[in-house]
């Protein structure tokens, strides 16, 4: 089953784990969906059929809902140079979406992700209005995704902040101890949202959605396993509070439990598509309610 929520002028999709779901009826709530870690494998086992029917059954939803857009919130593969089978579980999942309702695909890499080979079809990808941003940009214009309908009105807009690489922080300082790199890198996470927001906030009149994404670890947190580790030595990436509030939704991936992040309904982890962890298999995947 899947649920499917309105804004102003766009119809997203929620994810939510087939077997265990919650459902929400709020008219306001923001989809999204994140961890797929395509080409997984649990105990040297392969995952590949596990994954294939996940994506059936969000193929599925999808037309069933007639959902209109979709984000995915990073970690698409489970490694930088993910096997045949697990890209084409991906590009398969992508074209069979071009004769749905579902007009617009964001997709962000992850810690995971190789950006370079997200990014490489990304042109292509874009005149199926599949939008991919691996790896961020030093323009930052071109992460401010625009959303147009069918007869080119604004539905809706979406800072699309993929996982950031030291590369994309601040420089590192010769002789800077591991405290000093803590707290670069949560300011160079944070500007890049104020940076974002800043630049967005001439949309804030249009009555349009204005949404982020992310792939992190947010302040107050809680993760399933050992996934939280994303900086070596920083678990707590970003205070949500400061966040620019323009954002009506920042849908965020790399934590695999779905949840409101220290009870911020505007900030949300979507959890992982299937368990990835034996530590998974008792957590509730999906969107959780009240949103």
């Amino acid at each position: 089953m899947g649920i499917c929520a309105h804004f102003p002028k766009i119809h997203f999709f929620a994810y939510l784990y087939p077997h265990k779901y919650h459902l929400n009826e709020n008219p306001s709530s923001t989809p999204f969906f994140s961890d797929w870690h395509l080409g997984q494998r649990l105990l040297f086992n392969e995952r590949g059929d596990e994954q294939q029917l996940a994506l059936q059954w969000l193929h599925e939803t999808i037309v069933q809902e007639q959902a209109d857009a979709l984000i995915l919130a990073g970690d698409v593969f489970d490694n930088g140079n993910p096997p045949h089978p697990a890209r084409k579980l991906y590009y398969n999942f992508l074209t069979n979406l071009l004769h749905t309702t579902c007009r617009h695909i964001v997709i962000i890499g992850g810690n995971h992700d190789s950006p370079g080979m997200l990014d490489a079809p990304r042109e292509l990808l874009e005149y199926l209005n599949i939008r991919v941003v691996g790896a961020a940009s030093e323009n930052l214009e071109q992460d401010c995704l625009l959303l147009h309908n069918t007869a080119g009105e604004l539905e809706a807009v979406i800072a699309a902040i993929p996982f950031l690489r030291d590369r994309d922080l601040s420089p590192s300082v010769s002789g800077e101890t591991t405290l000093d790199r803590i707290q670069r890198i949560q300011t160079g996470i944070r500007q890049r949202y104020q940076d974002m927001g800043a630049l967005l906030e001439p949309y804030r009149a249009q009555n349009v959605p204005i949404l982020a994404t992310g792939h992190l670890y947010a302040q107050g947190a809680q993760a399933s396993d050992k996934q939280d580790n994303i900086y070596i030595g920083n678990t707590e990436n970003l205070d949500v509070d400061t966040l620019p509030d323009l954002f009506s939704y920042v849908a965020l991936g790399h934590i695999h439990r779905p949840q409101a992040v220290a009870g911020n309904q505007r900030v949300r982890y979507s959890g992982s598509l299937i368990p990835l962890s034996f530590s998974e298999t008792k957590d509730e995947k999906g969107v959780l309610p009240g949103i």
